[in-house]
This record gives C-alpha cells, structure tokens and sequence, in this order.
C-alpha cells in the first residue's frame, strides 16, 4: 500500500466513525515495523515536539502514530492521527498526488479534533470546504464550487475561541472563488455584463469585515480585478477588438498573480499569446505571426488539439506572407505542405489554394474560366468551418472576385501597376478577419451618434488611452493618484493631437510661433500654450470653442483648473486622491474629449506609393484597421503617420480610394503622438 493511498484509506475510516477500522488498518500497515518495547515517556516528548514545530511535518507524525498504533493503551490514537492526518493535508495539499484526497484528509482531522473539543477543528472544516471547492472550481464544477466556499465563508464567520480574532484572513481565499465561481456561471450562460457587475459588488465584500488586512484587501481586490479583465477580453475578442483584448488580459495576469491566482496568471498567459498572434496576422505581419504559432505549437502548456491548430496555422500565415510578396507558386507549396501535415481537410488552407492558383494565371496573363472558378469556391465556403484556435475566420470572396475582374483588366490598356495596388488592397483587406471587416461594414463613421458612442469615435491612440483608464480604475482602492496621472497625461495627449491639426491645417508651418509669446519654447509646447488655440484665430477651425476653454480653465477639486491639475500632477506628486476627486477629474476631462470629438482628426500611416502616384494607407480607428488608397497631389513619406478631416470618409461614396486634398494632410511630428502611433502597427 503507497502511502498516500494509505492516508487515504486512514482518513475514509475516520469518517466511517471506525476507530476499530482506524486501528486495523494501522495493525496492518505497520505489522513489520512495530517496535515491542514501548516507551511512554519517549512518546509523549516525541508528541511534545512533534506540535512545537511551526510547519507541516507529517514525517514525525507518522512516527508517533505508528506507536500509538501499537499501543492503543496511550489513549492518544485519536489526537495522533488527526495531527497525521491534518499535517499530511497541510504539507501535500498541492502536490499533485495528494490534490484531490486533500479536502478527505482535512474532513476526517476536523472530525477527530471535534470529538476531543480541539479548536482546530474549526480550521479543519474551514478548510475541507476551502480545498474541496478550489477542486471543483479547477475541475469546472462551478455551482458545487460556489456552495464549497460559501460554507467555507460560513465557517470562518462563526468560529470561536482562539480563532475568533484569526477569522478574517481565513476569508480571502474563499470569497475570491465564490465571486469567480459564480462570474463563471454567468459568462457560461452569456451573460457577460451580469458577470462584472457581480464581480464588482463582490469586490466590495470585504468592507463587511473591517479587521481584514490591506494584503488580504488587495489579494481580494486585485483576483476579482483580474477575473472581470479577463470577461471584458471574451467580450472584445467576440466584437474582434483583439487589442483590446490583449490588454484586458495583460491587466488580468498582472492582478491575478498580486492575488496569488498563479494558475488563472498562467492560464490567461497562455490565452494572451493566442491574441497577441492574431494581433499579427491582422497587421500583416505574417512572418513573425508563423514564428509565435510555431512557439504555441510547441508549448506543453496547450492541449495537443490546440497545438496541432497552431502547428497547421504557421503554415498558412507562411502561404499567406508568399501571397502578399507575389511568391503564388511558394505559396501553393507551403499549401500542399499542410495537406500533408493533417489528414482533417482544412478549409482556409484549401481557399488560399484556390485563389493562389488564380493570383498566378493572372501573373502569368491568363482568364480562369469564372464559372467554373465560382463554382469550386462556392462549395468550399458552404463547407466552411472556423479553424482557427480562437475561431477567428477569414473571408476570401472580395478577393476571389478581384482577381477575376483583373484577369480579364489585365488585357486592357489599364496601367499595370494599379491593377497590382488594387490586388494588393484586396489581399490586405481579405487577410483581416471576418469579424473585423463586418464591424467596418456595418458601422461608417457617418453612423456614429456622439453622444451615445463618442469614445469610439476618437482617434485610436487617444482611446488606447481612455481604455487604460477605465481598466485602471476598476481594479484601484484608497490612493487614486495613479490613474488620476493617466488622466493628465490622456489630456495633454489629447490636446497636443488636436492642436497639432488644426494649427497646422489653419497657420501652416507657422503654427507653433502663433501660440507662444517671445520668451516661450516652441519645440515643447506645454498643455497651457496648446490650450491658447480655443481663444486664438485659428478657433474658427473648432466647434464649440468657448465651451472648450471653459471646461479647461473652470476650478476643479483642489486645483485651479485642468491646466492647473496637469502641471501638478506628475511622478513626483506626493499628494491624496480619493475617489470623489479622481471620479470629478475624470468627468472633467471625457467632457472635453466628448465637446471636441466632432473635431478630432482621423490618423492614417502611409504604406506604399505605386507607379500610379496612388497610396496604400491604413486608417487607425475605433475599430479594427482599414485599408485604403489615397490620390492626392501631397507628396507622401512612406512610414510617415498623417492626419486627415473625418468629413472626407463620411462623404466619400467610394469606401476604397478616396481623392484627397493637399491641405487636408497633416504630418503627424509632435513626439508625444508619434511615439505611439507605432505601437498601433
């Protein structure tokens, strides 16, 4: 018999109320082993020093059992074997081995310690419904774990004697997996909104116990936190907002390893990789996306079903970077290398097949049969399942049809290189998901109400900015003077993105020199020379200017005003915030940002120029990325980032090249924006 199956067994009969049993199987386990002379006084030094030490060790008393055992006229058989038995469990609890027979061990000690009147029987109970919950809940059992750490709680708010002071902190880890249990159930039902709002009551639970300690606090406050980023990550990769996600979870695995969740840290690790793959597939950048599905491929710490899609993914990023570098018949090799990778038919491989075969009878200047091309792709997308680990899906049909229509273009006078820009558009708009291109679909810009979505509707590195804040907020307690920070510098960005573009778009080359006065640097406007703009000429560019300058320059909380809040506010700022002045600061600045989002420029990143003199751009926005060509008469920096006005998307008919004005391209070169626009690429 192993030993733990010998605890095992020992515990079961403990809970039978079998102290014959109890001693039988002793009898058995150690029939060569007992000692024939006893000791009393030997033995009860070996008990005396056995309970003196501080630390688990079922070592010594497995010792000292083993002569109890032998003896039964010590009358310490039950007393021993509950230290055995609790010591085991307190040592081993998560060891692999012992895993699952812990919350036994635990039952059976409380129930022996109960019986001699021992006060830590109290904390055995406590934590048999501590651990056999922490197994139901990593074993998805939700509902059962939920009922676990509620008896928990239970327990620990009714102990007495000793423990009564000591009950407090015994709370932490139960009221943390009830919250998560019961989130779980919600988001398993699809109601994801439900699940954060009851996360966010729960992570006020502790100001019922007023004796808990700030580390329990934060441990609580931090394991909540990091369960409602993580809800908040399923809720954007379903909308396919996969940086939002990425970040929600990046703030989750913060938060669950300051609440000693190591496991959900590792679990939602793992996740964020997947998302962080995506994230380069939808960039385009299908080389490196190749290399980090090899590395998941690789990684024990997935399931084998889940590395196989990856190990098949690397390959078709790989297809798909041939496509875009024009490589059709490298791209088809790589295709054929997946079909005999996997004996499952996988539906992307077969799609990329098929228009690779396309690309390359219109490299090489012939017509495919349309009919019959329609047809095959037909049945293959009515044959569409999603492959993708986190059933991301791609669409081809835009480019199917494309290349179609150039095949047969292809034999006009039409210059060569547009029709290549224009394929390659259609690659680039074809390899982002599908989710993301029906978000572009179904909501232009023109569709957007400012008063209902006027955070979607800010340009993307200034939402980057106002989604950290409203993370950050959610997981602070007592000092708000970090997020108040973030508010600051959100403002300053802000402003200095604004008033870039209209300054520029107004005064020229000019602009800085017409917001300074002599003795003032032009090179680093601070945010009370940008904030000049909505009382000087150039405010006829802007909307509702005396409204801006008087959110701006109203007193707030203990400042004189906004200005005054950010040229305060820094690292060195050694000040209180509490929550009433954060929440009124950060009222303060949405109004500005809600006031002037009719007037905030979109920003584009130039990526190509064809023969043609037309540009490849990309547009940063709300949602997701979208790819355009742009003809004007500017002349343009490859890898340079512009803005452009928001009205020339909104009456523009045509979705895909639109003719733009020189004036109405603004360089994008005030540090603070360019510093950050490449982190949106």
């Amino acid at each position: 018999m192993t030993d733990k199956l010998f605890h095992l067994v020992l515990a079961e009969e403990v809970l039978r109320q079998s102290e014959s049993g109890v001693q039988n199987l002793l009898d058995r386990y150690f029939k060569n082993e007992i000692d024939s002379e006893f000791d009393q006084d030997e033995f009860q030094n070996a008990v005396k020093d056995a309970k003196a030490v501080d630390e688990p060790n079922p070592a010594d008393w497995f010792e000292i059992v083993k002569s109890a055992g032998s003896n039964p006229g010590t009358g310490s058989l039950k007393f021993t074997v509950a230290n055995l038995l609790f010591n085991t469990a307190e040592a081993y609890n998560d060891v692999d081995g012992y895993y699952h027979i812990t919350p036994q061990l635990y039952a059976a000690a409380g129930a022996w310690y109960d019986e001699l009147d021992i006060a830590i029987s109290q904390r055995a109970l406590f934590d048999h419904h501590t651990r056999k919950g922490l197994l139901h809940y990593h074993e998805t059992e939700l509902n059962d774990a939920s009922g676990e750490m509620e008896r928990a709680i239970e327990t620990a708010t009714n102990v007495s004697g000793e423990y009564e002071n000591a009950y407090p902190e015994w709370l932490t880890t139960p009221v943390i997996y009830k919250a998560l249990a019961d989130a779980r159930t919600l988001t398993a039902e699809g109601r994801r909104e439900d699940a954060a709002e009851l996360l966010k009551q729960r992570g006020q639970v502790f100001e019922d116990f007023g004796s808990l300690s700030e580390d329990s606090i934060q441990r609580i406050t931090s394991a909540i936190g990091g369960e409602r980023f993580r809800i908040l990550s399923d809720k954007f990769l379903n909308n396919g907002e996969y940086e939002r996600a990425e970040e929600v979870l990046g703030k989750a695995i913060g938060l669950f390893k300051e609440g000693g969740l190591e496991r959900a840290g590792d679990n939602t690790l793992n996740k964020k990789k997947e998302v962080s793959v995506v994230i380069e597939e939808v960039n385009g950048n299908f080389t490196e996306a190749a290399a980090s599905h090899d590395q998941i491929s690789e990684n024990d710490h997935y399931n084998k079903s889940k590395r196989n899609v990856h190990e098949i993914r690397a390959q078709i990023c790989r297809a798909k970077a041939q496509t875009i570098d024009g490589n059709y018949e490298i791209a088809l090799e790589r295709i054929r290398e997946i079909n005999r990778q996997s004996d499952e038919l996988q539906q992307d491989a077969l799609d990329l097949g098929i228009l690779n075969q396309l690309l390359l009878s219109y490299e090489n200047g012939e017509v495919t049969n349309a009919k019959r091309a329609l047809e095959k792709f037909t049945t293959s997308n009515q044959n569409k399942t999603p492959s993708h680990p986190l059933g991301v899906d791609y669409d081809y049909t835009e480019l199917f049809v494309v290349v179609l229509a150039l095949q047969r273009l292809n034999q006009t006078d039409l210059p060569e290189d547009l029709l290549r820009s224009l394929i390659q558009l259609s690659i680039n708009r074809s390899f982002t998901p599908r989710q993301n291109q029906q978000f572009v679909q179904e909501t232009y810009l023109e569709d957007i109400s400012i008063d209902r979505l006027w955070r979607e509707r800010l340009p993307s590195p200034v939402l980057s900015r106002v989604e950290e804040i409203q993370l950050e907020q959610a997981s602070t307690a007592g000092n708000y003077k970090s997020v108040t920070l973030l508010l600051a510098e959100l403002l300053e960005f802000y402003l200095a993105l604004l008033v870039e573009f209209h300054g520029k778009h107004y005064w020229g080359d000019t602009w800085r020199s017409e917001l300074v006065t002599e003795d003032e640097d032009e090179e680093n406007l601070s945010i009370g020379v940008l904030s000049r703009i909505f009382t000087s000429d150039a405010a006829t560019e802007i909307q509702n200017t005396d409204e801006l300058d008087s959110i701006l320059t109203a007193d707030i909380a203990e400042f004189a005003n906004l200005i005054d809040m950010r040229n305060k506010l820094d690292h060195a700022y050694t000040g209180h915030i509490d929550q009433d002045t954060f929440e009124s600061i950060r009222e303060r600045v949405f109004e500005l940002l809600r006031s002037s989002v009719g007037d905030a420029p979109l920003a584009v990143s130039i990526q190509d120029k064809n023969l043609a003199g037309v540009y490849t751009a990309r547009i940063h926005w709300w949602r997701g990325l979208r790819h355009i060509l742009i003809n004007t008469e500017a002349e343009l920096n490859v890898g340079s980032y512009y803005y452009m006005p928001l009205e020339i998307i909104q009456e523009s008919d045509d979705q895909v090249l639109y003719s733009i004005g020189e004036e109405d391209l603004v360089l994008v070169e005030d540090s603070r924006i360019t510093d950050q626009m490449p982190e949106l690429d």
